[in-house]
């Protein structure tokens, strides 16, 4: 007679590694008792976090690396995951895996220490990203990390210091002034002591002047160079912007910066078939204050023989060539001196047919900061290009300074640079600051 009946296995889910059980039935007389089943369980699926979740190295002096910070990834369910530890983000470069990167494989309760420190190089806030990428059947977890990279903003000392002045036994602050007291020192008699006084506000960064432009239409303009400076910051933490007031014509994401240092370019690319002007505003920043510069550039249309922004039928009405961009040989393209392109010498324009359009014995070019003339079209003996583009004078004033001397007469050999035995013709500039000793009576 044949007897049959079901057995009901339950079991749990797994977290864990794979699992292996068995079922044994035995029948009293039964020739092939006894029978086992044996039973199969995967192994769970892996499940990876990082801990903890975030970190704040704080401020770091820039250049220097902070102690190492241990973060911990642990595999919570089962099965083996298996991946890579690397860092990601706009800063990673400024953050460092000591300890514990690339590849890991971690079985179901497995963990393993991962070492990061910050390495600022600049300063501001720096942000990356720790992550974990698990393989094709694990998943991938991530760390936030952020610090803020800082910088010696200034160091006072005293300009007769001595040993035994104690420069520094007291230091008040009051706005952008420091007093710092040396109360031992003995230069008005013994232990009489000094007050050092400091500006200590902040100085705002400079940028020279950037000419106006005139190019073709779907056409880049060439890199145009320009300098900048800061007289407590360095020129490669600075910040560099661009703004086009027409947009249609010159998109922001079309003013590209390059060059280092000091010494930058600015490359300007009008969108496609349009034509018009628009006005370019570089600004450069400290990260507290800024400086900006204005051109006007021009995208135009032939017919345009040499290129100036002039047409062939103005300049031929006028004075100025149409096969010579710059007519007079200043340094400047005569579509640029002719701003408005109709041929006649207005009151705030210089003149395409005139070298010195104010008579003062400096050329235009010079006075407006031009380092070099028309690429094919100056003649190079006859222009003089301004050794000094940071400071410029006024192409339509003889007397920038209203002193009473033409701009010529202080810049006697019509350079653009204060030499030496030369008096400045440029208005008066802000000194920098300079420490002051107060003796006690």
């Amino acid at each position: 007679m044949l007897n049959s009946g079901t057995i009901t296995v339950s079991y749990e889910a797994n977290d864990g590694d794979a699992r292996i059980g068995s079922i044994t039935v035995t029948a009293d007389g039964a020739a092939n008792s006894p029978q086992t089943v044996e039973l199969r369980q995967a192994e769970g699926t892996p499940d990876i976090i990082l801990s903890p979740s975030s970190y704040d190295f704080g401020d770091q002096m820039a250049g220097i690396a902070t102690g190492t910070v241990t973060f911990t990834l642990t595999n919570t369910e089962g099965g083996t995951a298996t991946g890579s530890v690397s860092l990601a983000g706009t800063d990673a470069d400024q953050f460092e895996i000591t300890g514990g990167g690339g590849s890991f494989s971690l079985s179901y309760d497995q963990s393993k220490d991962i070492s990061v420190r910050f390495v600022p190089t600049s300063a501001g806030l720096k942000t990356a990203t720790l992550m974990a990428d698990g393989d094709s059947h694990s998943n991938d977890t991530s760390t936030s990390l952020e610090g803020t990279g800082t910088r010696l903003e200034l160091k006072l000392t005293a300009s007769d210091g001595a040993l035994e002045d104690y420069f520094g036994q007291a230091v008040s602050i009051s706005g952008d002034y420091a007093i710092v007291g040396a109360d031992g020192d003995d230069d008005n008699g013994d232990n009489s002591g000094s007050a050092y006084v400091y500006f200590i506000g902040n100085f705002s960064p400079t940028i020279s002047n950037i000419n106006d432009q005139i190019i073709n239409k779907n056409t880049p303009a060439n890199a145009i160079n320009f300098a900048i400076s800061d007289s407590e910051t360095l020129p490669e933490d600075l910040i560099l912007t661009g703004e086009s007031s027409n947009t249609t014509l010159v998109p922001n994401e079309n003013i590209v910066f390059g060059g280092t240092g000091v010494n930058r370019t600015i490359i300007i690319t009008p969108a496609p078939n349009e034509t018009g002007t628009t006005t370019i505003t570089v600004t450069v920043s400290d990260g507290v204050d800024t400086a900006s510069d204005s051109f006007l550039l021009t995208v135009i249309v032939a017919p345009d023989t040499d290129g100036d922004g002039l047409s062939d039928s103005i300049e031929n009405s006028h004075c100025t060539y149409s096969n010579d961009a710059d007519t007079d040989d200043d340094g400047i393209a005569d579509g640029i001196e002719d701003s408005d392109h109709d041929g006649v010498v207005d009151p705030d324009e210089t003149d395409p047919c005139n070298i010195d359009t104010d008579g003062d014995g400096v050329q235009d070019g010079t006075e407006m900061g031009y380092t070099s003339g028309h690429v094919t079209d100056t003649n190079t003996v006859i222009f003089q290009p301004d050794l000094d583009p940071l400071t410029t004078t006024d192409s339509l004033d003889a007397d920038t300074d209203n002193d009473g001397l033409s701009d010529g007469d202080e810049d006697v050999n019509h350079n653009g640079k204060v030499d030496t035995g030369e008096t400045d013709p440029n208005p008066l500039r802000a000194m920098p600051w300079i420490p002051l000793l107060l003796l006690d009576d």
